[in-house]
């Protein structure tokens, strides 16, 4: 039971309390100096991890950070730690699931060293912080912290993942050094650049293996990088290769540097030749004779040429910087600046025609203007970032056209017949001609419609033979460039049509572009022209017939009249000296009557022939057709004209038909031509003979021949026989005596009669006549 009444303590037992007063006391002491010791390794930590730029925090398993400096608070987001620790903890990490992984692992090695970790901030951004550990026993039994710094390496890990990107791109070679300048690492690329294996380089300075790299640019870069740490490059020619290099040089963790170098001199050589093109276009931009320009998109002039410079009236330089409205009229800027507009923001090309005064005068130009873009570049290549414009001079061309326009009123509503080709040059030699357009006047004229013509070449209109007289008038005046003025067939329509036509040339820079013509119908005064110059050939023949006729009638008249009145003059002389009958020439009288009586047959065959020629031109003849035996009328014709062929030693012969040859045709008219042509066989055959041939010549025809083997003639000239006057051989010193008409009035018979006449001739072996007449609807 418990002693509660008062009373005093022995000495012993003060003492013993005395003794645990005093250990109370001084363990109380202790505790307060070790907290006072904490709690200044607090401050002095505090004030240290204060002063660093990484994150320093602590923390346990059970109470999660119990601290963090401001850098660590910082770095998160966030305002102060109480903020930070009432977050919770995997809201801390982009991953979760890597928290996990890290507090495994610390608990396992008692720390982390330099793990890469990407961690959220409160924003929701994140950063790569390199975190370490380690393990801390705590002063107060059990008690056990881990302590930790996070340093923010997210832009050395970006600038890390840009080198080895550049690392990728660089395929042509990679060499590093060490702080001494001695080649540690040397890629194969890089080998077949230099040309040496890698044990050939590898430990050796850089300045023994490439010797001619001192003193040049590249020592000069690669030094600076050795010295200041900070990333460069360069470009540059080696002369011990001969090759250009692209270098780009990074510090790396040991101290020493990497080199990843492309060969450029393909680069470096297109780069030249495209600076020799620019300079040759720069020399065709300033010397060209078009204004050329060109203007970014606040519309600035870039570049102008010296063309667009004295268009303006601008010196070198003026234009640049400057806009349209500062050199424009107020009104033609406006208009200036709308099509800049249009083509920048519509990405096309912008043509329009402008007036602009040029020394006093208003002229007409036709602007160009498209858009230029920057490829390449980060820049929007879909975005036009200028434009390039020309100016062409279009007033002449502007004035043609009006020209050309009254010149197409007129030429559709002329009255002549118009017509335009169109000049094809495939080559000089070989040009082509197409019909472009006809005028309504020479449908009319020609009867053809545009839509036959236009497209097609004259051997389509016109066939292959005239098309090719009509191109070579045209080939002529496009070659010579001079008009042409002729007269033409054409085979238009159910005939040949007459044309008078003229052509001319149109000429465009020295070339022949079209070919304009006019044409005319002539087909009717040529049809007159035609009849007046055969009115005048029938004249001058008619002329040329009465001077013959004149002339061989007088002399076939006064030949047998000067025998006749000769003959009789001798006979009367002979009379009148003989005083007594029987003194007479009886032989010599009978001679000359003889004589007479000849040249009164001859001059009463002369004037039949002529009178039954008349007859039968005038109709006055009356032939009527009945059954004629033509072999009767031969072989009495024969009969008369055996003695004439006897005295010339000609064999005259017949070969006639058994039976009758019956032909339907005048008696007289049959005699007529049995006459004439029997007279003229003999007349004209020296030797050999005549035969006289009747047969019937089918169904319908009844034939008459005569055959000679006289002089002939050349066949050519045998139709020649049958006109009025004309023989072998003509004139009044022709070696046949006659008038020529008897073949004129064989072929007129005939004629009369129904039949036709036809000669089989040559020169030197004879002539056959064949008179073929109706053949009679009776027989026997």
């Amino acid at each position: 039971m418990l002693d509660t009444v008062p009373r005093r303590f022995s000495e012993e037992e003060t003492s013993r309390l005395e003794d645990l007063a005093g250990m109370v006391m001084s363990e109380l002491e202790r505790r307060r100096e070790a907290k006072r010791r904490i709690q200044e390794k607090d401050r002095r930590l505090q004030s240290i991890t204060e002063n660093v730029s990484d994150g320093i925090y602590r923390s346990t398993a059970e109470a999660g950070i119990v601290y963090a400096n401001s850098a660590f608070v910082e770095m998160f987001g966030y305002q102060d730690l109480e903020e930070l620790r009432a977050t919770e903890r995997e809201t801390l990490y982009a991953n979760p699931d890597r928290r996990e992984e890290l507090i495994e692992k610390e608990a396992k090695e008692k720390g982390l060293s330099r793990e890469e970790v990407r961690y959220r901030r409160k924003d929701g951004t994140t950063f790569i912080g390199l975190l370490s550990t380690q393990r801390v026993e705590g002063e107060e039994q059990g008690k056990t912290y881990f302590d930790g710094a996070i340093t923010d390496v997210t832009e050395r890990i970006e600038e890390r993942q840009r080198r080895e990107q550049a690392i990728r791109r660089t395929t042509d070679g990679i060499v590093e050094v060490g702080p001494e300048w001695r080649i540690t690492l040397v890629n194969e690329q890089a080998e077949k650049v230099y040309g040496m294996d890698e044990e050939e380089m590898l430990g050796r300075s850089a300045w023994k293996v490439f010797p001619k790299l001192e003193d040049t640019p590249f020592e000069e870069t690669y030094r600076e990088v050795m010295q200041t740490r900070e990333a460069s490059s360069i470009e540059g020619y080696y002369s011990a290769l001969e090759e250009w290099f692209d270098v780009q040089i990074y510090p790396n963790e040991d101290g020493g540097l990497a080199f990843y170098f492309d060969v450029i001199t393909e680069r470096k050589e297109r780069e030249h030749r495209l600076a020799i093109t620019s300079q040759r276009l720069e020399a065709i931009l300033q010397h060209t004779s078009r204004p050329m320009f060109v203007k970014n998109r606040e519309g600035e002039h870039l570049l102008t040429n010296r063309r667009f410079r004295e268009l303006f009236d601008l010196e070198e330089g003026e234009a640049l910087g400057r806009t349209a409205e500062e050199f424009l009229p107020p009104g033609k800027a406006r208009g200036v600046q709308e099509n800049d507009r249009a083509v920048l923001q519509e990405g096309k090309t912008v043509e329009r025609e402008e007036q602009i005064r040029v020394d006093g005068e208003w002229r007409t130009y036709l602007t160009a203007k498209s858009p230029l873009y920057d490829i390449g570049t980060e820049k929007d290549p879909s975005r036009p970032v200028a434009l390039f414009g020309t100016a062409t001079d279009i007033t002449d061309r502007k004035r043609r056209e009006q020209e050309l326009k009254q010149a197409d009123t007129l030429f559709e509503h002329a009255q002549d017949a118009l017509f335009m080709i169109d000049v094809g040059a495939e080559t000089d030699e070989n040009r082509t001609y197409t019909v472009q357009r006809v005028n309504p006047a020479y449908e009319e004229k020609t009867d053809l419609s545009a839509s036959e013509l236009i497209g097609k070449t004259p051997e389509e209109i016109v066939g292959p033979e005239v098309g090719r007289q009509i191109e070579a008038r045209y080939e002529r005046v496009a070659s010579e460039q001079i008009p042409l003025e002729y007269k033409e067939e054409l085979p238009i329509g159910e005939g040949t049509t007459h044309w008078s036509t003229r052509i001319a040339p149109v000429v465009a820079n020295g070339e022949t572009q079209k070919i304009v013509g006019t044409t005319r119908d002539v087909t009717a005064q040529k049809r007159r022209e035609k009849r007046l110059a055969e009115a005048k050939k029938e004249a001058e023949a008619a002329n040329r017939m009465k001077s013959a006729f004149l002339a061989t009638m007088s002399h076939e008249i006064r030949t047998p009249l000067t025998s006749i009145l000769g003959f009789a003059e001798a006979i009367g002389e002979e009379v009148q000296g003989a005083e007594h009958p029987e003194e007479l020439d009886v032989g010599l009288l009978g001679r000359f009557s003889k004589l007479i009586e000849e040249g009164g047959r001859r001059l009463l065959e002369t004037l039949n022939a002529v009178l039954n020629l008349s007859k039968l031109g005038a109709g006055q003849m009356e032939l009527e057709a009945e059954p004629v035996d033509l072999a009767k009328q031969a072989r009495q014709v024969v009969q008369e004209h055996h003695t004439q062929a006897k005295e010339k030693g000609l064999k005259l012969r017949t070969r006639l038909a058994d039976s009758p040859t019956w032909a339907e045709a005048d008696e007289g008219g049959v005699q007529i031509v049995l006459q004439n042509l029997l007279s003229n066989a003999i007349k004209y055959t020296e030797e050999g003979s005549i035969e006289v041939r009747t047969y019937l010549g089918g169904e319908e025809a009844a034939v008459l021949e005569v055959e000679d083997t006289g002089i002939g003639m050349d066949p050519e000239l045998a139709e020649g026989l049958f006109e009025p006057f004309r023989q072998a051989s003509e004139g009044v010193s022709r070696e046949y005596e006659g008038t020529g008409v008897g073949l004129a009035v064989t072929r007129e018979a005939a004629e009369k009669m129904g039949g036709s006449v036809e000669v089989d001739t040559q020169k030197g072996e004879g002539s056959r006549f064949t008179i073929r007449l109706p053949r009679a609807s009776l027989a026997g």
